[in-house]
């Protein structure tokens, strides 16, 4: 449009000095225009006017703004200016940021949200909101892993469309929490910690002896309420916290009483710094692994035992493949049943249950995989019409302890149920209903689990030849 304005206004400027050409060779001629009536003849949307002051002022039209666009999108000019502008605003004052922050909206694909759809195919959030700052991406990770693959679900334990192995399994770990201490530490808790309470029971006696397996769970219990306590007071973050939970998990984990045939049956692992691998076995969303995938302890068979420390020896003399969903030389040499995800008081439960979820989600991918190389082994085509035994998920956020069941279907779906309160360490009888289940778990994982895993993936793959 400009360039049209600008020839159109040319041409009238040559067609006009043409005339006062033609005039000033003629201007002899009487009744010709003279060179000062030919300057009048001058185009009168092109002079030159002033504007007076009782004349309107002009309204100028505003600008259509450009449509925001964000990443690969951006020339890289823009990029880089809007780099510069980032530092700067990050060296601003407190008051400076918040300025900026109240006045600005965010915008985002609809694909990485589910709230605030608009028909233009974006959503927006106020920065202020109650869902601003590091709990969006949490939340866009909960709505990514829906639609990941595979897909992996979040089901709360209220709703009712469980299978019954999972309920089943629910009611086993949690049973015997109504009253979780037993009697003879009953007057030990009462003389220790006169301000916790218990609940009395007619028919139960107090005056028993105490066992090897009660004097543990009562180290253990003391060792981590005080723990928990101290953590409370001192304001601790997660690190600090992490010592109530080591404390509980091998306390309750390894039974160490002479009657017991396999006291280190478990291995309860420090797991931070450990990443899952390969990549492939991380849920993917449009080709990208979702993040958020770490957790804080894993619970697996020990190599310490005599009979598992021989399968897994078999086993990595015949094939270059980890047992879990890490390829750590020492945490992938055993296999997972249970994972724990722990926050200080401060946390986010959302946050421990999508980490947890994205790490249970990865091992039973990768036991599924060890499964279907072990029916090849043995000459059994397709998968096991019984699919795979659940792993076990705990969150603990600062003093709460929650317990959840992730199960794989034959699509590959991947469902965490929970979560389900199963104790906290604010009192001592919080801290004993914690020890009961963490009891259960471990009694579980003895007398079911292992005998399936044992079957249908230790004996195959350790028994197999190289090459078959």
């Amino acid at each position: 449009m400009a360039s049209k304005l600008k020839r159109s206004k040319r041409e009238s400027i040559h067609s006009w000095l043409d005339e006062v050409a033609d005039s000033l060779s003629s201007c002899h001629e009487p009744g010709v225009t003279g060179k000062q009536d030919m300057l009048q003849t001058w185009p009168q949307q092109h002079r030159k006017r002033t504007r007076s002051s009782m004349d309107p002022v002009p309204q100028r039209k505003p600008r259509p703004r450009a449509k925001k666009r964000s990443g690969s999108d951006m020339p890289e000019m823009t990029r880089k200016k809007a780099n510069i502008e980032g530092t700067e605003t990050s060296r601003a004052g407190p008051r400076d940021k918040e300025k900026a922050k109240s006045s600005q909206v965010q915008f985002e694909r609809v694909d990485d949200r589910d709230d605030h759809e608009t028909e233009a195919g974006y959503s927006y959030y106020h920065p202020e909101s109650r869902y601003s700052s590091g709990n969006i991406s949490i939340r866009r990770q909960h709505f990514r892993l829906r639609f990941s693959t595979p897909a992996v679900h979040f089901v709360p334990f209220g709703e009712q469309n469980r299978p019954q192995s999972v309920t089943e399994l629910f009611r086993d770990l949690i049973k015997g929490n109504e009253q979780p201490i037993p009697n003879s530490l009953r007057n030990l808790l009462k003389a220790r910690y006169p301000s916790d309470f218990t609940i009395e029971t007619g028919d139960n006696p107090t005056d028993v002896g105490v066992s090897h397996h009660d004097d543990q769970l009562w180290k253990a219990m003391t060792e981590a309420f005080n723990e928990a306590t101290k953590a409370q007071r001192r304001g601790y973050d997660e690190n600090g916290w992490s010592g109530v939970v080591k404390t509980l998990l091998k306390g309750s984990l390894n039974d160490m009483a002479p009657d017991n045939p396999r006291p280190h049956m478990f291995e309860v692992s420090d797991v931070q710094t450990v990443s899952i691998g390969p990549v492939s076995l991380v849920p993917v969303r449009h080709g990208c692994p979702i993040l958020l995938k770490k957790v804080d302890f894993s619970i697996s068979f020990s190599r310490d035992d005599p009979e598992i420390g021989n399968f897994y020896e078999n086993i990595h003399k015949r094939w270059d493949l980890s047992l879990s969903q890490t390829e750590d030389p020492l945490v992938g040499y055993e296999c997972q049943i249970a994972a724990i995800e722990i926050k200080s008081p401060d946390g986010i439960y959302d946050s421990s249950s999508l980490q947890l979820a994205t790490w249970l989600a990865a091992g039973l991918e990768n036991m599924r995989l060890l499964q279907a190389r072990a029916r090849e082994v043995r000459g059994i085509q397709g998968e096991d019409e019984n699919g795979l035994l659940p792993f076990i998920g705990i969150t603990a956020v600062g003093h709460v302890w929650s317990l959840h069941i992730a199960s794989k279907e034959k699509d590959g779906t991947v469902r965490l149920y929970g979560p389900l309160p199963m104790g906290d360490t604010c009192s001592g009888f919080g801290v004993f209903q914690i020890l009961n289940v963490l009891g259960r778990v471990r009694t579980w994982g003895q007398n079911v689990y292992f005998p399936w895993l044992k079957e249908n993936i230790l004996s195959p793959l350790a028994g197999a030849t190289v090459g078959v």
